[in-house]
Order: C-alpha cells, then structure tokens, then sequence
C-alpha cells in the first residue's frame, strides 16, 4: 500500500508528527493498482488529544503463501 498524505495542516521537522488533511491510500496486487481510496483524517474521539489530533500508525505483515505457491 503507497500512502500519499494530501494538503498538509501542521509541519513538523521530524519524524511522523505533521498532520494532513486526508490520505489517498493505492494498493497493489503484482504491480498493478487494484484499489484507491481517500482517508480523511478528522478528529480524535480523545478529548486529551492535542488539538482533536492524534498520531497513528500501522504494520503491515506480508500475505502468507500457500503451499507450493510461487510468487
């Protein structure tokens, strides 16, 4: 999955903590685009959040293969 951050909201010089209004997220299946989609970062449920805002992130663990799949 390519995550393109759009329209930005706050810089910050380091790390992940500049926020964006929205990402357009593309996933790909063999090298060919097979879903876009667009995230709108709103605001937190938390009301200790700083500004509504919060930082998130993920992990993204490979598909298990099948026996005697090639890839």
């Amino acid at each position: 999955m390519l995550r393109v951050p759009e329209r930005q909201l706050k810089y910050v010089h380091a790390g992940y903590g500049s926020r964006f209004e929205r990402d357009r997220l593309i996933e790909f299946e063999r090298g060919v685009v097979t879903r876009i989609r667009i995230r709108e970062n709103g605001q937190s449920g938390n009301p200790d959040a700083p500004e509504g805002y919060g930082v998130g992130g993920f992990t993204v663990f490979p598909a298990q293969r099948e026996a005697g799949e090639d890839r």
